[in-house]
Parts: C-alpha cells; sequence; structure tokens
C-alpha cells in the first residue's frame, strides 16, 4: 500500500453531524483533482494490487443522531464518531483503495420486529417500543417494565403468504415461538419497533 496521505482542505468532519449537510458536488470535484494531483494518487485499475473496503450498514438513519435508528453507543455519539473515522481513513489511504462496497440494512414491513408483523389476540395493533416474550407456551406483549399488555399475540394472517412464500399460518406461529425462545435463550427479548 502506498504512503498515507494527508487529510484533504475540503474535508470537514462537522459535516458527519450534519442531518442537512448537503455537499456541493462540483466543488468537491474540483478540490478533488486537485487534491489527486498534489497527491500523486493513480486510478484504481493502474492498482498492482487489488484492495477492497467493505463498510457495513453506514446508511445515514444508523449513523446521524436524527435518523431512526441511530447508533450513539456508550459516548452518545458512537456511529457520528465512527463516520469521521472511516473518513479520515479512506482519506489517508485513498492511494492504496482499489474499491469501496457498502453494504445497506433494508427493512420491508413485515419482518418480526415491525409493528405490520404482529396482532394482539383480538387483532388489535401493538404499541411501538414494546417487547415480546414467551410465557408458558404464549407469547405475550409487554412494556418495557414488563407488565403484560397483551397475552396471545401472534403473527398476522394476512401477512403469512407474503413473509413465507405459502399459506402455512401455523407454521408462521410455531416459527414466531422460536424465534422469541432462541432470544430468549440468549438473553435478549424481541422488541417491537414503531416501523
Amino acid at each position: 500500500m502506498n504512503s498515507t496521505l494527508p487529510i484533504p482542505s475540503f474535508y470537514d468532519s462537522d459535516n458527519a453531524d450534519d442531518w442537512a449537510y448537503s455537499p456541493d458536488i462540483s466543488e468537491i470535484q474540483t478540490a478533488a483533482r486537485s487534491y489527486k494531483e498534489n497527491n500523486s494518487v493513480s486510478p484504481a485499475a493502474a492498482d498492482d494490487k487489488s484492495v477492497e473496503l467493505l463498510l457495513i450498514d453506514v446508511q445515514r438513519d444508523f449513523c446521524n443522531r436524527e435518523g431512526t435508528l441511530y447508533v450513539a453507543g456508550q459516548s452518545g455519539d458512537g456511529a457520528i464518531r465512527d463516520s469521521q473515522r472511516i473518513a479520515e481513513f479512506i482519506y489517508r489511504n485513498l492511494a492504496g483503495i482499489s474499491q469501496i462496497t457498502m453494504t445497506l440494512d433494508t427493512h420491508v414491513p413485515f419482518q418480526i420486529f415491525s409493528a405490520p408483523f404482529w396482532q394482539g389476540p383480538d387483532g388489535e395493533v401493538l404499541d411501538p417500543h414494546t417487547l415480546i416474550v414467551e410465557q408458558n407456551g404464549t407469547l405475550v406483549n409487554t412494556s418495557l417494565d414488563g407488565s403484560v399488555i397483551y397475552k396471545g399475540v401472534r403473527p398476522k394472517p394476512s401477512i403469512t403468504e407474503t413473509v413465507i412464500g405459502t399459506d402455512n399460518y401455523s407454521w408462521l406461529v410455531q416459527y414466531t415461538h422460536h424465534y422469541v425462545r432462541k432470544l430468549a435463550d440468549s438473553g435478549v427479548s424481541l422488541a417491537r419497533t414503531q416501523c
């Protein structure tokens, strides 16, 4: 890998914490061309050795305080600091990185942790930010403090084919019990989010 490069002057680490940040692409492209020339950065196609940087789930919703799934960490600004470190790592090692690939964590409406997946025993809509646990073979919806909201919660029958590709509702019910049990075995409760 080539030597470490300087952080470019057009980089501002504070932008990682600005939900509304919208870069001026034309200005950055102009500055980037100058940065490339001043630091003798050759095209990735000319690399003797191909090095790919894989970034996992760095989407805005996880990495910014205003995101619905912001990852604060213990410090409260964990994902923001991670975003800054990633950007600086890329700039410093740009001459040796051939390609950058980013994954995207995507959720569909009928995933097991989302509101449209579940209903109460009489078809009730479950409140957001509650838990689903198994008690004596019955799935129970509880508040975060453990008080019972509904006993006998279940997946919505109408989503069965969409979720598993068949109309085998009994399998889906068995699966939800299995899933909740496995989480409990690992010391976790199924949190129902607002999605």
